[in-house]
């Protein structure tokens, strides 16, 4: 294959993976625009309590995985509470590395990217090493804070003003915007790697 032939295959290739990206990046603004993130939390943090994790680390983990930045207004306000103290907050932080990492994953791109620019076996093979090591980094993590918690009360999520939630339009029209200043930034890099 000549020059020209490798540089149009890659084109193509970038040209395939960039719509799921965006599609990621739009995904991911819309969550944190309408606040997905925090109904989440309320919704599976009673779950994942009910699997003995305490609930401040189960509504830290639920939040977490919809948003990598999610987890932490949560954490902050519990520790605000009294809820929890800086060791209780920084063992949450690392514990909710592996539901960053699979909502990263899924919800920004990078899996399919993974999937159509390594291929499905390698690109399934590496994603499942960044998996693995994420959990290595949450269980202990969360065995630790375990130790050191005792069963806490009812969750009780810092609430969220409807007034802060713009009608669904205006949040189509942010998100967008949003996926377009990451593509903005990421697109010339994912090209240039080539």
């Amino acid at each position: 294959m000549d020059v020209i032939g490798l540089v149009v295959h890659y084109l193509l290739v970038i040209a395939k993976v960039a719509p799921l990206v965006f599609l990621g990046f739009f995904l991911a603004s819309m969550m944190i625009i309408l606040r997905v993130h925090e109904r989440l939390g309320k919704l599976m943090g009673r779950r994942l309590a009910r699997l003995g994790l305490t609930p401040e680390a189960a509504s830290a983990m639920a939040a977490s995985l919809v948003s990598p930045s999610a987890g932490y207004p949560v954490l902050a306000e519990f520790r605000r509470e009294g809820r929890l103290d800086d060791r209780d907050v920084v063992l949450l932080v690392v514990a909710t590395t592996f539901p960053t990492t699979v909502g990263e994953m899924f919800l920004k791109g990078p899996f399919f990217a993974a999937l159509a620019i390594l291929g499905p076996k390698l690109g399934t093979e590496y994603m499942g090493a960044l998996f693995v090591t994420a959990l290595l980094q949450t269980l202990p993590a969360l065995i630790l804070y375990g130790v050191r918690s005792g069963d806490g009360p009812d969750i009780r999520l810092p609430s969220t003003s409807r007034d802060d939630i713009p009608p669904f339009r205006e949040a189509v029209i942010e998100g967008l915007r949003r996926a377009a200043r990451r593509m903005k930034y990421v697109l010339p890099r994912m090209i240039g790697i080539g």
